[in-house]
């Protein structure tokens, strides 16, 4: 089933890509692999010449701490999609010199 993205949406999921390929080493082949996609999809994602499907979709929120939504959607302000209570971003770390409330 092939979903079709706004605007938003595309720049959303091109964001959770680029988080993915930090989080690999900087290569478009670990995504791929570790999304379990075909050679060069997340590259052809990330520079448009890709339709994004609900199974990719769907692998990414698997492979990450994302909902489907989050994925498809982003992450509404940082809301929960559910509650609508703030939520915090996943992919910052606190700095050293936060409070200790500020780093659970």
């Amino acid at each position: 089933m092939e979903v079709a993205l706004n605007d938003q949406e595309t720049e959303s999921l091109r964001e959770v890509l680029v988080t993915i390929k930090g989080l690999c080493g900087g290569s478009w082949s670990a995504v791929d692999t570790l999304l379990v996609l075909g050679k060069g999809d997340a590259e052809k994602i990330w520079n448009g010449t890709y339709d994004a499907t609900a199974e990719i979709a769907y692998r990414i929120s698997k492979c990450t701490n994302l909902t489907l939504d989050d994925v498809l959607i982003g992450n509404r302000n940082g809301r929960c999609v559910h509650c609508k209570r703030p939520r915090p971003d996943p992919f910052t770390t606190p700095s050293p010199d936060a409070p200790p409330e500020a780093k659970a």
